[in-house]
């Protein structure tokens, strides 16, 4: 009985250790540095702030904040179980943004060169590479997003990528 046990054993626990590490996603916060965000604003980031999941706690997300209210940045990020998966949700997440409101309907625009997938929705990244999705806005001075600030925003999400 304490042999069959001892040959299961290792098998439920790598079960178990794939089960938890597939979603081992690094914290968002740490995927870009406040000063290259400063240099990104135009402005020193002064807060740098965790987004987490309400129920398990773990970061998802991160905003960079400075002193001037209309200068800062959002990353989001999102972890699924595949790679498969990863790739319908960046799907399914460009056209919901697509469609709200100021989301110039319909109008997703692939980008090349960043992860294994990228798009712009109203002037949002939006990358996907592996199983991690994420989003990144800037907010350069504006009420809203611009070209200028998405340019910004690619020339980060490559920082970014680097440090998933």
């Amino acid at each position: 009985m304490l042999r069959s046990l001892l040959r299961i054993l290792p098998v439920l626990l790598a079960v178990l250790c794939c089960a938890t590490g597939a979603l081992a996603m690094s914290r968002p916060c740490d995927w870009l540095t406040a000063d290259e965000l400063g240099g990104a604003l135009g402005a020193k980031v002064t807060e740098v702030q965790d987004r987490k999941n309400l129920v398990t706690e773990q970061p998802i997300g991160c905003r960079y904040k400075t002193d001037h209210v209309l200068k800062s940045a959002a990353l989001d990020a999102y972890e699924r179980a595949s790679p498969s998966n990863a790739q319908k949700y960046f799907a399914d997440l460009t056209q919901q943004a697509a469609r709200l409101p100021g989301g110039h309907t319909g109008s997703i625009t692939p980008v090349a060169g960043l992860g294994d997938e990228a798009a712009n929705v109203a002037n949002v990244l939006y990358v996907r590479r592996g199983s991690i999705v994420f989003s990144l806005a800037v907010f350069d001075g504006q009420q809203t997003t611009s070209p200028q600030s998405f340019a910004k925003a690619k020339s980060l999400a490559q920082a970014a990528l680097g440090r998933m």
